[in-house]
């Protein structure tokens, strides 16, 4: 996230000085980007971690291939999150003769995906913020500028409009 935001709150009415709103659509694709799910085969040689840690305890899985199909439909975070998680199941095993359950899982690195979902949002909600209200208001009897373009055409008016805007 753009450091200059870190100390804004959403509900101030204006953006620290600096803040474009080109700035703030970097910000948003690189926080994007770290709300990726973790991709199959990061997410395999992790459970394989945790599979390896289990079966070194005697601890029984019957079915490693099934239960990997389970953890990978239930389990939905990010390759470093999924990482941190399994870490953090490895160092403070608590279940026994069992494996931590999906959620249980996802509980490791709940207050990571929290912060970067949290981000996420501010950056949203600063990106509305830095549009000025002329940079979309039409003036009384004035037609939308977009109006007959195709869906397409509309998205380039607009990245261009919005892209001087600070």
């Amino acid at each position: 996230m753009l450091a200059s935001l870190e100390s804004w709150e959403a509900w101030e009415t204006t953006l620290p000085a600096g803040i474009s709103h080109a700035m703030l659509n970097g910000a948003l694709e690189a926080a994007r980007s770290r709300m990726v799910r973790c991709p199959v085969k990061i997410f395999a040689a992790l459970m394989d971690k945790l599979l390896g840690f289990a079966q070194t305890f005697s601890i029984r899985v019957p079915d490693p291939a099934a239960l990997i199909e389970i953890y990978r439909a239930r389990v939905d975070l990010p390759a470093d999150l999924m990482a941190l998680a399994v870490d953090r199941a490895i160092g403070e095993w608590k279940w026994g003769n069992r494996l931590p359950l999906p959620a249980e899982l996802t509980g490791f690195a709940a207050a990571e995906m929290i912060e970067r979902a949290r981000d996420l949002r501010k950056i949203k909600t600063a990106q509305r913020k830095a549009l000025s209200p002329s940079a979309l208001k039409l003036t009384t009897g004035q037609r939308s500028p977009t109006m007959g373009m195709t869906e397409a055409e509309s998205k380039a008016y607009w990245a261009e409009r919005l892209a001087g805007t600070t």
